[in-house]
Order: structure tokens, then sequence, then C-alpha cells
């Protein structure tokens, strides 16, 4: 019993030093911008930790949950229907284009953000029009 337990956690650390080794150009980019190694074992700052875990956990949910759209539905699908408007920032609306929105809404102020992204925020303020 013991030997299979050394054997598996041999492999696994096999394969771990594999991955591990075939990184080096994530590795330098860390290092650029960052300012310091990348940590893997074990992932010590935030930084460490998301690139530990794209590099070895591979959940099936993390590429459903990029998207701010269908985090919702993956939310609903666990909690229940309705448990996005509950427990999420309320969604005024979803559309493809900016044109497509309500002009009602920009009237109350709001802010439009991109569900493929961060950062691609725009704030309209209350009576304001957005660019």
């Amino acid at each position: 019993m013991l030997g299979h337990r050394l054997h598996y956690s041999y492999a696994r650390a096999r394969f771990a030093w594999d991955r591990f080794r075939n990184h080096a150009k994530l590795r330098r980019k860390f290092r650029a911008k960052h300012g310091y190694d990348l940590s893997l074992d074990p992932p010590i700052t935030h930084s460490d930790k998301i690139q530990h875990r794209k590099l070895f956990d591979h959940n099936p949910i993390y590429p459903r949950l990029t998207d701010k759209i269908e985090a919702r539905a993956v939310v609903d699908e666990l909690l229940g229907a309705g448990s996005a408007d509950r427990y999420m920032v309320p969604l005024l609306a979803v559309a493809d284009r900016f044109e497509d929105l309500d002009p009602a809404l920009m009237q109350r102020g709001v802010i439009i953000k991109a569900s493929h992204g961060s950062g691609w925020n725009q704030i309209v303020r209350p009576g304001s029009q957005a660019d």
C-alpha cells in the first residue's frame, strides 16, 4: 500500500515538475510584470495562486465564470432559479451594441460593463450621454 502511495506521489511530482519546467516563458513574463519570481510550490501571493490555478486546476466551470452573463446562469444552476438576481449585482439589460440599449436607462445613470473583459466599464451619470 505504501509503495503505491509513493509511486503516485512520485508520478504527481514528476508531472508537476515537467509542467513547471515547460513554463519558463510564463515565469519570465511574470517576473517582468510583477518584479519578483513566480512561486508555484507553494503559491504565496494572490498572483502566484492565480497562475497555479491556471496551470494545474482545470475545473470546467472556470471558463463559464469568466463571462459575466454566463456566471449568472451558473449561479442560477447551482443555487436555484432567481439566485443570481438575489446575490449578484442587478442586471438591467443585455445588449450586443450600445445603440441597442434603452435610452430611458441612460437617464437613470448606469454603469455599462462588457461581459467578456475586466475594466471595460462606461459610467453614464443621470442626464448625461455615454461616449
